[in-house]
């Protein structure tokens, strides 16, 4: 019973802190802009078959700024956009060694895009803090993209044989060939400190293929981000 007492008192400031402040009124318009990091992979599929064994997630960054607007003067309920630039991509390593050699490979895709959320969000207002779940949809135009490939040889028994390899190429190019538009979801949650300072985690899935290539598909590429930022 004691437990159920503190959680009637605890959702009872909340309702109380909420009240004060629609009697106060909501802001209208909230500008702030925002940055951190990004950990993202891709699926890839070559003539059917899905490529996993070998998958290792990017690390990236995103930067820009977004636009909250009051919906209703009723509840604290906002329509988010605003312009972000974006890098993410995928990441594959395959190595094998034996008493003779080591060679490693890696292939790195990364495209930075330009985004444009569209989500909306609720806020919870608990004194100096306000939470603010999201759920929206977001679309990456990219803008641009390289494809690294780098190897590396060790040979054990003639080290006159070991070589090192890197290969740069833009992956909207023939080679790699992808598409530069994507759209997808995007959830997560924002909290605020003092009206102004700003911290969120965030997740995005992409719905397209992104190859234009017959035999290979890029799918579902997912994005984890952190991020930072302040409100004016």
């Amino acid at each position: 019973m004691k437990m159920w007492n503190k959680v009637a008192l605890i959702l009872a400031g909340v309702l109380f802190m909420g009240t004060t402040v629609s009697a106060q009124g909501y802001p209208k318009n909230i500008f702030g802009i925002r940055g951190g990091l990004n950990v993202s992979s891709m699926r890839l599929e070559i003539e059917g078959v899905n490529i996993t064994n070998n998958r290792r997630p990017k690390v990236g960054w995103h930067l820009g700024v977004a636009d909250q607007i009051l919906l209703t003067r009723s509840i604290p309920l906002y329509f988010e956009t605003g312009l972000m630039f974006t890098n993410k991509g995928v990441r594959y390593v395959q190595k094998e060694k034996d008493a003779n050699y080591k060679l490693v490979e890696k292939e790195n895709y990364g495209v930075t895009y330009l985004q444009i959320p569209l989500k909306l969000s609720y806020h919870f207002y608990l004194g100096d803090f306000t939470l603010q779940p999201y759920l929206g949809f977001h679309y990456n135009l990219g803008l641009w993209g390289r494809y690294v490939e780098k190897s590396r040889l060790k040979d054990y028994r003639d080290s006159s044989n070991s070589t090192r390899n890197k290969r740069v190429t833009n992956v909207f190019g023939n080679e790699v060939n992808m598409y530069r538009s994507d759209v997808g979801l995007s959830f997560g949650i924002g909290g605020l400190y003092l009206d102004h300072f700003y911290f969120g985690l965030g997740w995005e899935v992409g719905f397209c293929n992104m190859s234009k290539a017959l035999d290979t598909r890029f799918s579902n590429a997912i994005n984890f981000m952190i991020s930072t930022g302040y409100n004016f």
